[in-house]
């Protein structure tokens, strides 16, 4: 075991030091009014994490069927999705304050149906289906199907389409003291590498094409019982991926978590993770992955301090001895108000990597990617949050943290159209430093808006430039509710400071900020159906998320769903 946090003592310190200057003179401007808490983050620093990149732009979720007034309070729309996140470490969980209240009950629809259809330019189609029947009170089964299809580039648009298709059963079933959900599904995942600079001619569309598939089982059972002092939760899951070039990988997960009340202001926690991953690409590497994490939180009226370790010992199957590492965890949450609380923590963790997870991120992937798991060997975090649970939620975070193997993709010279992997911070680990926030601010009665942003600086790379990881990610989402049945949602979505490696001269390139200008327009025609209509980059520009992966101009769709 070692601990890598000991030889960062001092920059962590010095970091620590800025934060707490920072956070010494906090202001906020109270006001009145509803906003809906579902896009606040977790207090404590916890954030989302955002998976879907502009690259992979997919239509809009409807909102929500059966408006029932003008007066409805409007949520604001998860349309966050070009927010590519560095790296999905899971920070620190949310430390609970008395002032929060006590453990709220599982609740569930029994039933759901709702279909959904939609078409646009650029070969652009959706069906979505999803149902559920409760043969008792306490039971419940669902079947979810899902198209969406489009040409994603605007290089020969017909070779540049991609499409998912997904079929998932689940099943949940609420005891008196245990809930249990389990679910089965299958998603096909399509993409073609047109991001060359020619396609030969006696290319077919089957040439370019990637075909990821996914086959996952996975059950869940926790404590129903939420007003006992004890809480436990487990998952077990076997998740299979395979691709056209005879590449696969398995990985079976499991999670536990328990934890019990000592004290009405003292908890006590464990979580365990085991997994087990086997690779097949020219020869098979089996990977094993432990993690054990006991900690201990006190929780007063205003404070809650939570300290624990993060014990972690994972084999590569490359390396002839397993590597071990202990991570000490600090975190603290002081409100002194109900409208915003003061936060931070130090850290560090090792995030599990699959092939699955990289293809998911980026699906142009070449062949015999190498797979690491990244360190996060430190990190310090603190900021300031809150709300006024009436117009206003707001965060801004700062944090810094070092890692070794942070991948970062580049164009392959070897495979027309693919990007390689390469990882950095072996002897030299990686300085990240991340300025985070969102503001949301309902403006009046029915008109809501939220800025977001994520600005990052990296030190200590050995290559020239951060590739593929912009500096700044940004979105500006709006709400605006014209009439009882008309709702209509202008975006803007930026990412500066994008770099890659040009592949000739293998030296790097600036590629040109983008700025994604988009507008829905949603008519709810009864609390049972409603249409909408949608336009996305209306610059009409062929940006480059990633290099030589040109996206269409102007695009539209226009689809309806129905409930029942």
């Amino acid at each position: 075991m070692n601990t890598p946090l000991v030889k960062g003592n001092k920059i962590f310190l010095t970091h620590f030091l800025w934060l707490v200057g920072m956070l010494a003179t906090p202001t906020l401007l109270a006001q009145k009014g509803t906003i809906d808490r579902s896009v606040i983050t977790t207090f404590g620093g916890a954030k989302k994490t955002i998976d879907l990149k502009v690259s992979d732009r997919k239509f809009e979720e409807l909102p929500s069927f059966k408006i029932e007034s003008p007066s409805v309070i409007l949520k604001m729309d998860s349309r966050d999705w070009p927010l590519d996140s560095l790296a999905k470490f899971t920070e620190p969980e949310a430390l609970k304050l008395q002032v929060n209240g006590s453990k709220l009950a599982i609740i569930t629809v029994k039933n759901t149906n709702i279909a959904k259809f939609g078409i646009g330019n650029y070969g652009r189609t959706l069906f979505n289906f999803n149902t559920g029947y409760a043969p008792s009170e306490n039971k419940f089964l669902g079947l979810y199907v899902n198209h969406d299809a489009n040409q994603t580039g605007s290089v020969l648009n017909e070779y540049s389409g991609r499409s998912e298709n997904e079929v998932r059963f689940s099943s949940r079933s609420f005891g008196k003291k245990v809930f249990w959900d389990s679910r089965v599904s299958y998603k096909e995942n399509t993409t073609a590498f047109y991001g060359m600079q020619e396609i030969p001619k006696y290319y077919t569309i089957r040439d370019l094409e990637v075909v990821n598939n996914h086959f996952l089982v996975s059950g869940n059972f926790s404590n129903s019982d939420k007003e006992g002092k004890s809480d436990y939760s487990g998952t077990s899951s076997f998740h299979y991926f395979s691709n056209q070039r005879n590449e696969s990988e398995w990985v079976s997960q499991s999670k536990f978590q328990y934890s019990t009340d000592f004290t009405p202001n003292l908890i006590g926690q464990i979580d365990a993770d085991f997994i087990l991953s086997e690779l097949t690409q020219v020869t098979s590497l089996s990977r094993q992955f432990y993690r054990l994490k006991p900690k201990i939180q006190f929780s007063g009226a205003r404070i809650a301090l939570q300290v624990g370790l993060n014990i972690i010992n994972s084999s590569d199957g490359i390396a002839t001895k397993s590597q071990g590492s202990v991570f000490p965890q600090i975190s603290i949450d002081y409100a002194p108000s109900d409208i915003f609380h003061l936060f931070g923590g130090v850290g560090g963790d090792v995030q599990f990597n699959s092939l699955s997870s990289f293809s998911a991120e980026l699906p142009w992937l070449g062949a015999k990617t190498q797979i690491k798991n990244t360190s996060q060997v430190g990190n310090v975090y603190g900021g300031i949050k809150g709300t006024t649970e009436k117009y206003v939620d707001f965060e801004l975070k700062y944090a810094y943290s070092e890692y070794a193997d942070l991948p970062f993709f580049v164009n392959s010279i070897t495979q027309n159209g693919a990007f390689e992997l390469i990882y950095v911070g072996d002897e030299k680990k990686v300085k990240v430093v991340n300025l985070t926030g969102h503001f949301n601010f309902k403006m009046a009665e029915g008109i809501t808006t939220g800025i977001k942003f994520d600005a990052a600086t990296y030190d200590n790379l050995i290559i020239e430039k951060p590739f593929h990881r912009p500096n700044l990610l940004a979105s500006w989402t709006n709400s605006i509710r014209l009439s009882n049945k008309l709702l209509l949602s202008p975006d803007v979505y930026l990412i500066n400071g994008l770099f890659a490696r040009d592949v000739k001269t293998q030296k790097a390139v600036a590629l040109d900020n983008i700025m994604d200008l988009n507008v829905k327009l949603h008519y709810q025609l009864n609390p049972n159906t409603s249409f909408h209509i949608q336009g996305n980059n209306l610059t009409g520009k062929a940006y480059q998320r990633y290099m030589n992966y040109a996206v269409q101009g102007l695009n539209f769709n226009a689809g309806f769903g129905y409930s029942f």
